[in-house]
């Protein structure tokens, strides 16, 4: 197959991907970023893409930072429910038990 061809491996029935930049979204929890004009190969059915020189480092970093995000919330989401059950001492996990 030439360099101009592609065929999704993710949708697997002969899709073929298409050259050229789009924004591409990344969704954690309730968090969600626009990574812009990342370039490469995608799938106009299933959305995958197979990234250009550069390009997957840059929407890696994009993830991470958005993972970041969602887990300091979720630190302070868990921090405040056990300060309001009373369960300053995280090891007292106990304490979330229902008898």
């Amino acid at each position: 197959m030439s360099q101009n061809k592609r065929l999704c491996l993710q949708c697997n029935d002969e899709t073929l991907l298409v050259h050229g930049a789009v924004d591409k979204e990344i969704k954690i929890d309730s968090f969600s970023e626009i990574v812009p004009q990342i370039s490469g190969w995608h799938c106009p059915v299933c959305g995958e893409c197979e990234f250009d020189d550069g390009e997957g480092k840059r929407f890696s970093a994009a993830l991470s930072l958005l993972r970041e995000k969602a887990n300091l919330t979720r630190a302070h989401s868990f921090r405040t429910i056990r300060k309001n059950w009373g369960c300053a001492n995280q090891m007292r996990v106990n304490c979330l038990v229902v008898e």
